[in-house]
């Protein structure tokens, strides 16, 4: 068994090996860099300069951004909760589909096998076209 930290650094079956081969992440990467090492040593200018009006201040946008954050939480709570809802349908419907074919099986397999196979096929297909 790997440890917590094995586990959190693992990297396999995840994104980033897919966005570590892309050149844009790249390239943005060495963009940003390149703009904060300019305005770290001071090669850009305007870094101690007033800020103009267009430019908000923190203090100035507090009810906005709990505002945002409020309703992101609460649009992320509906999204899960009608996850979940159709994640009981979806269970419920696969055990429906259990059940019927070892119905099927148990009643029908001995005298009818041709029947039972259509039937099985059939129940199946439905369920399929059910979920899409």
């Amino acid at each position: 068994e790997d440890g917590v930290l094995l586990i959190a650094m693992r990297v396999s079956g995840t994104v980033l090996p897919a966005v570590l081969k892309r050149p844009l992440f790249w390239f943005a990467l060495v963009v940003h860099l390149a703009v904060w090492l300019c305005f770290y040593y001071e090669l850009m200018p305007g870094r101690f300069e007033p800020a103009p009006r267009w430019v908000l201040d923190w203090n100035e946008v507090k009810v906005v951004t709990a505002i945002t954050t409020f309703f992101q939480v609460f649009y992320i709570s509906q999204c899960y909760s009608r996850y979940v809802q159709l994640y009981i349908k979806v269970r419920g419907l696969l055990n429906d589909i259990t059940v019927i074919l070892l119905d099927l099986r148990v009643r029908c397999r001995s005298q009818l096998p041709q029947h039972a196979w259509l039937a099985a096929r059939y129940v199946v297909v439905a369920g399929l076209l059910a979920m899409q």
